[in-house]
């Protein structure tokens, strides 16, 4: 039997379904286009069995650098010359790069066409598949264009999991760990103590998938545009953000997350917010997940570029979520001055020590 989560939206409810991906491709009208991470059909021949039978399909190599108004505008391009109507609908399978793509050409295309998503990384069944937003890069910023376009179904398949390198499901635990701390200390503990358990049995991370969901629901269905509690969900992604640009994309999104809320409670220590106990507790929670990878300092002007650069900054400050503990998250804007730059030179001497030790 399937498990439902339903996400009311102002743009219409959607859900999301624990169900299997082939049985629900089956399912889709056959005027579909599909738009496909070129590298799942090898790895995931009898979950999208589907596929073989459809000739609407665009192929995209899904990494961080097919995020871009040019990869969106080519994909338009295709669409259009491939016959897709307005009254079609888009199926997006892969992870967040495909999201972000599918989505985003969805809701410009026409003004707008259906879509649904089928998430294969843990990332996107944990985290992004709800909430509505899609967002392409620019020029080496990370994430500046966007919209709000939820798909009308998604369909989460625990199977994908099986197939996913480690790198993708530290990534997912570092997003699944964002929303868990930004609501207490009990599940993302929990997720501390099974962690290797979970490495090696990405199955058993769907009761968490599903707890991680909740979450998110409970706020984007109250804040679904991002102007209130909502912006709370950015702890830990500003300083992450910088890490993925600055490392060129060597570090995983969720593993730059993880980094980076250890870097935000460090700054909340340091700024009188988070007292020192909890920060222990906080970074035991995150240590596990953190990255192997170490910046190096001739790249430690790129971070700070990259930082001057987020979208959440005002005038000279830096916007970023810091905490006083888990639960209690809070807006900041902080001036990116000596002091803000020495503690995040210490932060990146000590992770340099913990990758060679």
């Amino acid at each position: 039997m399937s498990d439902v989560l339903v996400i009311r939206s102002a743009r219409g409810d959607y859900t999301a379904e624990f169900a299997g991906a082939d049985e629900s491709l089956r399912a889709e009208p056959q005027t579909s286009y599909f738009i496909v991470d070129e590298a799942l059909p090898r790895l995931q021949q009898e979950r999208l069995a589907e596929l073989a039978r459809r000739q609407r399909i665009v192929r995209i190599v899904a990494d961080e650098t097919a995020k871009t108004v040019e990869h969106a505008l080519g994909m338009i391009e295709t669409l259009v010359a491939g016959g897709f109507r307005r009254n079609e609908r888009l199926v997006a399978i892969g992870g967040g790069v495909v999201q972000d793509l599918a989505g985003f050409v969805a809701s410009i295309l026409y003004r707008g066409v259906e879509w649904t998503f089928y998430p294969t990384t843990l990332l996107a069944q944990a985290d992004s598949c709800i909430g509505g937003k899609t967002s392409i890069n620019v020029r080496g910023s990370k994430n500046l264009l966007g919209t709000f376009n939820p798909p009308r179904r998604i369909t989460i398949d625990p199977g994908f999991l099986e197939t996913l390198p480690r790198r993708e499901i530290r990534s997912g635990i570092g997003e699944m760990l964002h929303y868990f701390l930004f609501e207490g200390f009990e599940q993302a503990e929990a997720v501390a103590a099974a962690y290797d358990e979970l490495l090696e049995h990405p199955r058993r991370l769907i009761p968490f998938v599903r707890a991680s969901l909740e979450i998110k629901r409970r706020v984007i269905e109250v804040d679904e545009f991002d102007r209130g509690v909502r912006n709370l969900f950015n702890y830990g992604h500003t300083f992450g953000h910088a890490l993925e640009a600055a490392s060129e994309y060597a570090v995983s999104h969720g593993e730059a997350v993880t980094w980076g809320m250890d870097v935000a409670n460090e700054l909340s220590w340091r700024l009188g917010l988070l007292d020192l106990p909890t920060l222990e507790r906080m970074r035991a929670v995150l240590r596990p997940n953190l990255p192997a990878y170490a910046l190096p300092e001739e790249r430690l002007p790129a971070y700070f570029a990259a930082l001057h650069r987020d979208k959440k900054n005002t005038g000279s400050t830096l916007g970023c979520i810091l905490t006083r503990g888990p639960g209690r998250m809070e807006k900041a804007h902080l001036p990116i001055d000596d002091r803000l730059c020495e503690a995040i030179r210490d932060l990146v001497r000590r992770a340099r020590v913990a990758v060679r030790a």
